[in-house]
């Protein structure tokens, strides 16, 4: 009986281990030996049971739908008007000009010019001038007029200024009216928007002559040559 069992175990064994063809699944005659006997046995092979795998359940829940994003609407603000860079041609020149010598106002003389260009290279100009003395009480006034030469272009670069200038002061209860011919030589800067600064120097020949009683009163200088010249910020236009 132990054999019997043995020799099933050992072809259920084989059966298992190997994929029966369709000839091994035919049924087969067997000799057994049980208790000294033999004895014929049908073998019939049982087919094998596929092994179902149960495969894994996936929860899927629905999709929904997502309301867009809200976005703040575009803001859009007008456009600042552009304002044009007022630009010259090289050729063009300035007309007029007007300024005051800031040099004067350190020994009391205040003044204002104003120029007129007739030429690319020429100009008129004219000066006003009030004077105070800040030590006295001296006071005068007095004018000038020049006719400015420009190198490059009207109130731009250097130029020759002639001229002549005319003075009454009256100081300590002398009246001196002074005057002459003047000749200078300046530079002048042009900057943004037409403000300018000129910078000029020279000599002038002066005649002076008073009702004091002793002409020792002005020494020298009733007649003779001076220095002159001033600094002027001005604007063109």
């Amino acid at each position: 009986m132990f054999a019997l069992t043995t020799l099933l175990a050992g072809l259920m064994t084989a059966q298992t281990a190997a994929a029966p063809s369709p000839a091994d699944q035919q049924p087969q005659m067997i000799t057994v030996i049980q208790n000294g006997v033999p004895v014929q046995m049908m073998l019939v092979p049982v087919p094998a049971q596929p092994v179902l795998q149960q495969a894994p359940v996936v929860q899927t829940q629905p999709v929904m739908p997502q309301a867009p994003a809200q976005y703040p609407p575009p803001s859009y603000q007008p456009a600042s008007p552009m304002k044009p860079v007022p630009t010259r041609h090289p050729d063009e020149y300035y007309r007029y000009n007007v300024g005051t010598n800031t040099l004067g106002y350190v020994i009391g003389l205040f003044s204002i010019s104003f120029g007129a260009a007739v030429h690319r290279n020429l100009a008129i100009r004219t000066e006003y001038n009030i004077y105070k003395n800040y030590f006295g009480d001296g006071w005068g006034v007095g004018g000038s007029l020049g006719l400015p030469i420009f190198i490059n272009k009207a109130w731009k670069g250097f130029f020759l200024q002639p001229g002549g200038k005319v003075f009454y002061i009256h100081t300590d209860g002398i009246d001196i009216v002074a005057g002459g011919p003047e000749s200078l030589l300046g530079f002048q800067w042009e900057l943004r928007n037409g403000i300018t600064l000129a910078l000029a120097g020279g000599l002038q020949f002066v005649f002076i002559s008073n009702n004091s009683p002793s002409n020792e009163d002005l020494g020298l200088f009733r007649k003779g040559v001076l220095p002159a010249g001033y600094f002027q910020i001005g604007k063109s236009f």
